[in-house]
C-alpha cells in the first residue's frame, strides 16, 4: 500500500470529537456530520453538473452531438465514467436520458457501472480487488447495455 500512499484504517473525524456518546449520536452524528457537513457538499455535486449540462444542451447545440454519436461509442463513455468513485457523473447520462437524447440502454450502462462511494471503503482496504470489482461492474454493464440495444432499448 506504500506505493499508493494509502492511510488504512483511518478513523471517521466523528471519533475524534469529543463528547460523543451514544445519547447524542443523533444531534452529533445526523446533524453535525450529516446534514452540516455532507449535504451541503452533495447539493453543490448534484447542482453543477445539472446547470453544466443544461447549458451545453441549451447554449451549445449539445444534443446533436450527443445524438449524432454511436450508440456504443456513447455506451463506453458510460461505464468509463462510472469507474469515477463519486455518484454525480450518473447525473449527466440521467439528464440526457430525461432530455430524449440517449437511448434507455447508455442509462443502464451507467447506472450499473456506477459504485458511487460504494467502493471507497474498499478502496481503503485493497486496491487490487477494488479494481477487480470496477472491471466486473464495468464489464457487466456493458453486456447488459448491448443487450438491451440489440432488444431495441
Amino acid at each position: 500500500m506504500d506505493a499508493f500512499h494509502l492511510r488504512l484504517d483511518r478513523p471517521c473525524d466523528l471519533n475524534k470529537r469529543e463528547g460523543v456518546e451514544e445519547r447524542n449520536f443523533f444531534k452529533e452524528h445526523v446533524v453535525k456530520h450529516v446534514i452540516l457537513e455532507h449535504a451541503p457538499r452533495l447539493f453543490i455535486w448534484i447542482l453543477v453538473p445539472l446547470t453544466i449540462i443544461d447549458t451545453l444542451i441549451l447554449g451549445f447545440d449539445f444534443a446533436s452531438y450527443v445524438s449524432s454519436m454511436p450508440v456504443l461509442v456513447l455506451m463506453v463513455s458510460a461505464a468509463l465514467v462510472g469507474v469515477i468513485p463519486e455518484s454525480g457523473p450518473h447525473l449527466v447520462f440521467l439528464m440526457l436520458y430525461s432530455r430524449g437524447l440517449i437511448p434507455l440502454s447508455v442509462l443502464i450502462v451507467s447506472t450499473l457501472s456506477q459504485d458511487g462511494h460504494g467502493l471507497l471503503p474498499l478502496l481503503s482496504h485493497s486496491v487490487k480487488d477494488t479494481a477487480y470489482v470496477q472491471l466486473l461492474t464495468t464489464g457487466f454493464s456493458l453486456v447488459v447495455g448491448v443487450l438491451l440495444y440489440f432488444l431495441g432499448f
